[in-house]
């Protein structure tokens, strides 16, 4: 049995219901916010631009090193690329002043390089160590270059290539061993082959003592090849020339030495023969690197002697 109170209530529901049929119920409904294309796309036109000029300006810094020009030479030279592309979006946002010029070279491009340099010198078998310690007349403090040596994957063959230097006051024979191995503490020392140098008694003397540290740290040794494995190399390639007897040393030189300060003879022998291009100049004591100098020698061969058959 219901109450008078509950079908009091239920009239005045039932009354109303006729009110609420005119009205749409409107559900919330929740909305994920989605990025604007237009804002996409702008952003993404930006970091482009940005990567655009960045690659001008390590592109440029690139130069600089590779030219010797000092970061001094860098400065204004972003207002100067304005005037010479004043069409040119990057050449309006390229920035690169004597500050950041070095900045570029010293937190940036150097670390690249070198990273890429050690993980070379790890995926390969071994590499040989080269180091010379001068005055700085600057900075007033001995300089010690250290450079590694080692067969190249890209392009396949021997390389040289410069990797630290270090400063210091005092160069004993300890102070040198010290600096050494703190440079080359992220290399692979038990993969080094032999350490070049010239043949001062101090750099002797660290030369045992890095042997010994070797030894005992990696149970390795480096090859004792004297002083500088490259002029061993050298005497060697020469010693074995000289036993051929085949006068190569005469005639590298001969040839060289003929067209030297020469222009009538040169312009003869193009006349002749038609040729631009000439012997090298020969080195008597850089045996392994006469190698363009005999390529050469080779290619012109046919050439000289036809020039010589017509001096006659």
């Amino acid at each position: 049995m219901k109450s008078a109170k509950h079908v009091e209530n239920m009239t005045a529901t039932t009354a109303h219901s006729t009110v609420r049929s005119h009205f749409t119920a409107v559900e919330k409904q929740h909305v994920e916010p989605t990025p604007s294309s237009s804002t996409s796309s702008d952003v993404s036109s930006l970091c482009k631009a940005h990567e655009s000029v960045v690659d001008a300006e390590i592109l440029w810094t690139l130069k600089m090193v590779t030219a010797h020009y000092s970061y001094k030479s860098s400065a204004h030279t972003g207002d100067l690329f304005k005037k010479m592309f004043p069409d040119s979006k990057i050449a309006k946002a390229f920035s690169c002043s004597e500050r950041k010029s070095a900045y570029v070279v010293c937190h940036g491009l150097r670390p690249f390089f070198l990273s890429c340099l050690q993980r070379e010198l790890e995926q390969w078998g071994g590499y040989t160590v080269l180091f010379d310690e001068s005055l700085n007349d600057y900075l007033q403090r001995k300089q010690m270059d250290i450079h590694v040596r080692y067969w190249s994957i890209m392009p396949e063959w021997v390389t040289t290539r410069f990797y630290t230097s270090v400063f210091m006051g005092h160069s004993t024979a300890e102070d040198l061993q010290e600096k050494l191995l703190g440079a080359l503490e992220d290399l692979p020392l038990a993969r080094a082959v032999q350490l070049s140098m010239d043949g001062s008694n101090v750099n002797l003397k660290c030369f045992r003592g890095m042997q010994e540290y070797l030894q005992q740290n990696h149970q390795v040794q480096c090859l004792d090849l004297s002083i500088c494995g490259l002029h061993t190399i050298h005497n060697a390639y020469r010693t074995g020339i000289v036993a051929s007897k085949w006068g190569l040393e005469n005639l590298l030189s001969s040839l060289s030495a003929i067209f030297h300060d020469a222009p009538a003879r040169r312009e003869d022998f193009s006349t002749v023969t038609g040729q631009v291009t000439f012997p090298l100049n020969f080195a008597s004591h850089r045996w392994v690197e006469n190698v363009p100098v005999i390529e050469r020698a080779i290619t012109l061969w046919g050439d000289v002697q036809k020039y010589v058959a017509c001096a006659k």
